[in-house]
Order: structure tokens, then C-alpha cells, then sequence
């Protein structure tokens, strides 16, 4: 921790700090010109990309459709959490008949609030036309799954997670058993002292190893004799804590 490393070399044509607009972080790492000549580069602020490239003629439609609320002091078209769960509902429903505006349920608020907190970046308790056209394009992301879990892990808005963040995220509240916290896994991406914090990609490849990881803990716990079995009862109990939890694998090198 605090010595800089390299994370990247970039040449001609290659762009930077994309995740940072994208997953609405400060920039964790600082761009340095290699050799004598000096570099030309196009500059874009985080709120030009937001306000005026992110937000398509569609997206925008789609919001002024649903949105129902003005900010009191600048007036802005707003999305209440009721508005924005009721998007998700009618748009997301596979039945053409049921593309409609329709109440919001308590099974689907739960079912969807958390996305809520996600398109919530600043934490304002409305998702202004930026903020939903950003959640529009994480969505179409191949990688949608772990640009979210990033958002939910990186509680401080830093760009990078931290060894805390993801025990957050990984409570046995969560997953329904306590993770072993010392595996190796857990050194090898958080180092030794476990202080190691993790951008973007790096965090990507920990996740992703820890499908493998979470039902192989599970698996042991249950293994109580050691021999590589567990009987048909702790078999099924395993499946159900682990349910449907984990991200597929991503679909491209971060």
C-alpha cells in the first residue's frame, strides 16, 4: 500500500477513465507521459458525458414518461423510487400485454429495490435523467452483473474496494454462513495484511473467482468426516444457501 504501480501502458488511439464515468467513481490511478514527446489528448468532463452523450433521444423518452416529481429547487423532472421500480416492472416483463404502467407490489419492491440504491449514485433519494440513463447503459453492459456488485461493494465512492467493503457485501447475512476470510484467495488479491484495495478490473477477477471459492468453503463445512463426500441431506442443504447467489463469468478480459 502507497507505492504506486503500473496498471496500464496505453499508445495512440486508446482511451482512459471510462470506468470512472461509468461507475460514477473518482479516478484511481494517475496517467503519466512516457519518453520526450509530448502527448496530445481530447478531453471530455465527467459531466458533459453524463448530461449530454449519455442521455439518447429514447432513454430520454422513456424517463419523461415515468418520471413524476420536480426537484424543489433547480425543477428538474425527477424518478421517485416508485417511479423507477415501476420502469423496471413494465420493461421488464417478457409479456407484450403487460407492458403497461403498473402499481408497484411489495414482492416487486423487494424483488428491485436495490437496483434503486444503485442508480442512486449520489444518494439524493431520486434518480435524476443522468443517473438513469447511466443505470440504462450498465444494464446493456455484457458485464452488467459486475458493474453492480462493484457499485454495491464500493461503498465510499473511491473507485477501488477494500477487504471491509466486500465482507459487507459477503455478510453471512447475505449468504447465509460465515466466509473464511484467510483463504488464499482472499491473500493472493488483498496481500498478506489483507489491506490491498481493488480497482475495477482487479475486483472483477476476485469475484469471479469467488463462485468457485464461496461453494467450495461450503462444501468443506458440510464434509465433516474429510473424505470428499456429503450425504443427499447436506447436499440439498447446500444448494439452498446457496440459491441463486454469484455473477456468471464475465464475458470479456476487464
Amino acid at each position: 500500500g502507497g507505492k504506486d504501480r503500473p496498471v496500464a501502458t496505453l499508445s495512440r488511439g486508446y482511451a482512459f477513465g471510462e470506468q470512472a464515468f461509468m461507475l460514477n467513481t473518482r479516478r484511481s490511478a494517475s496517467v503519466a507521459v512516457v519518453g520526450d514527446e509530448p502527448a496530445r489528448v481530447w478531453r471530455v468532463s465527467s459531466q458533459v458525458f453524463r448530461k449530454l452523450v449519455l442521455p439518447t433521444p429514447r432513454v430520454r423518452q422513456l424517463f419523461e414518461r415515468y418520471a413524476s416529481a420536480y426537484d424543489m429547487r433547480s425543477g428538474e423532472l425527477v424518478m421517485t423510487p416508485d417511479d423507477f421500480l415501476r420502469t423496471l416492472e413494465t420493461h421488464t416483463n417478457p409479456n407484450p400485454e403487460h407492458q403497461e404502467a403498473r402499481t408497484v407490489t411489495p414482492e416487486s419492491a423487494s424483488r428491485l429495490g436495490y437496483l434503486f440504491g444503485i442508480a442512486d449514485l449520489n444518494r439524493q433519494g431520486v434518480v435524476r435523467l443522468d443517473d438513469f440513463a447511466l443505470f440504462l447503459a450498465l444494464v446493456s453492459d455484457p458485464d452488467s452483473e459486475y458493474n453492480f456488485v462493484f457499485l454495491l461493494a464500493d461503498q465510499d465512492r473511491d473507485g477501488q474496494v477494500g477487504l471491509d467493503e466486500v465482507k459487507l457485501l459477503l455478510s453471512k447475512r447475505a449468504l447465509g454462513f460465515d466466509v473464511d476470510w484467510d483463504c488464499n484467495l482472499v491473500k493472493r488479491f488483498f496481500g498478506p495484511n489483507r489491506d490491498r484495495r481493488l480497482r475495477f478490473n482487479d475486483f472483477t477477477m476476485f469475484f469471479s473467482n469467488m463462485q468457485e471459492e464461496i461453494p467450495r468453503q461450503l462444501f468443506m463445512r458440510y464434509d465433516r468426516e474429510n473424505n470428499g463426500y456429503v450425504s443427499g441431506k447436506d447436499f440439498a442443504e447446500i444448494i439452498n444457501i446457496l440459491g441463486s447467489w454469484g455473477a456468471t463469468p464475465p464475458r470479456r478480459a476487464r
